[in-house]
């Protein structure tokens, strides 16, 4: 994840306004399985971990 990223911007640089930021409520982050039989659900535990990690971290704390 980028060093620049916080819970307000959105795909293709857009960001919340100020006076919009409390009214978002999170993040997420999705997985989409085009190829569900590709690999396991527990290689892509294992894959999402550290990007996860770095959202969850971001989101809570606003730092790296």
């Amino acid at each position: 994840m980028s060093q620049d990223w916080h819970p307000g911007i959105f795909d293709g640089g857009h960001t919340l306004s100020p006076e919009s930021q409390s009214a978002n409520l999170g993040s997420k982050l999705h997985v989409w399985c085009d190829e569900p039989d590709a690999v396991t659900e527990q290689q892509i535990a294992a894959d999402i971990a550290a990007p996860l990690r770095d959202l969850a971290h971001l989101a809570w704390s606003g730092c790296r």
